[in-house]
C-alpha cells in the first residue's frame, strides 16, 4: 500500500545519505537530486521518481522537521524537466554549481585519481549528463554498445563532441547522437581536463570505457554518484 511505498522510498533515501555521512534532516537539494537521478539511472519511470520525492516530502512533514530542501527551486525545476524527457532539448539539472567546480579544480592535485575526477566532473557539468551516460553499471559486466568509449570522444578547439549511444531517450544503436559540449576558458574547461586525463592514463583500446581507474578497471555509475554526492557533504 501507500504507507509501505513511503517507508520503502524513505529507507532507500536514508541508506543513500548514510554513504555520504549525512542524514535526511541535514541533506541538501543537490544530494536529493543525485539520489533521484540515480533512480532514473536504475531504470525507474519518471512517475516513480516523482513518487520517491513525494514520499520523502511526506516523511519530513510527518516528522515535523523545519527543512525545505525537497522544495528548493532546483528540485522544482527538476520535476518540471521530467515532463520533457522525450525531448532532445531536455537535460537534467547539473549536480554542482560552476563555483563548486572551480573550487574542486583549484584544490585538486595532478595525481591519476585527481585527473580522473576532474575529467568526470567537468564532463558531467558541461554535458549535463547523468552517471548512466558516463559510466558502466558494473565494472565486470557491461555492454560495449551502450557505453561511451574512448572512440566516442573527439576533442575540438572549442569543445568536445561525445557520441551518446544509450540513454532514457536513446534505446537503439541507430538513435545514437553526437552531443557538442562547449568549452570554457578557465581551469574547468572540459577540453583541458579530458585532454589531461587521457594523456596521463595508460594506453587503452578505443573501445574501452571512457573513464577508468589507474589500474584499468572501469569507473561505475555508483562511483560517479558517490563522487558527486561527496561534494555536498
Amino acid at each position: 500500500g501507500t504507507r509501505a511505498n513511503i517507508q520503502h522510498h524513505w529507507g532507500q533515501f536514508k541508506r543513500f545519505l548514510s554513504q555520504l555521512d549525512t542524514t535526511p534532516r541535514r541533506a541538501t537539494p543537490q544530494q536529493l537530486l543525485v539520489f533521484l537521478e540515480g533512480k532514473l539511472d536504475e531504470g525507474v519511470a519518471s512517475a516513480t521518481a516523482t513518487n520517491y520525492l513525494a514520499s520523502i516530502r511526506t516523511k519530513i512533514r510527518m516528522k515535523g522537521w523545519e527543512v525545505h530542501y525537497p522544495y528548493h527551486r532546483i528540485v522544482q525545476e527538476w520535476v518540471s524537466g521530467l515532463g520533457k524527457c522525450n525531448s532532445d532539448d531536455y537535460h537534467p539539472q547539473p549536480y554542482i554549481t560552476h563555483d563548486q567546480l572551480k573550487e574542486v579544480m583549484e584544490a585538486a592535485e595532478l595525481s591519476p585519481h585527481e585527473l580522473l575526477f576532474k575529467a568526470i566532473l567537468s564532463t558531467a557539468f558541461y554535458g549535463m549528463l547523468r552517471a548512466s551516460n558516463l559510466a558502466v553499471d558494473s565494472a565486470t559486466e557491461y555492454d560495449p554498445e551502450r557505453i561511451i568509449t574512448r572512440r566516442d570522444v573527439t576533442l575540438l578547439a572549442d569543445g568536445v563532441q561525445l557520441n551518446l549511444r544509450w540513454s532514457k531517450t536513446i534505446q537503439q544503436k541507430c538513435q545514437a547522437r553526437a552531443l557538442k559540449v562547449p568549452c570554457s576558458t578557465d581551469d574547468t574547461s572540459i577540453v583541458k581536463n579530458l585532454d589531461n586525463y587521457l594523456n596521463h592514463t595508460a594506453a587503452a583500446s578505443p573501445d574501452a570505457p571512457l573513464f577508468t581507474w589507474p589500474d584499468g578497471s572501469a569507473v561505475t555509475q555508483r562511483d560517479i554518484r558517490e563522487v558527486l554526492g561527496s561534494l555536498h557533504r
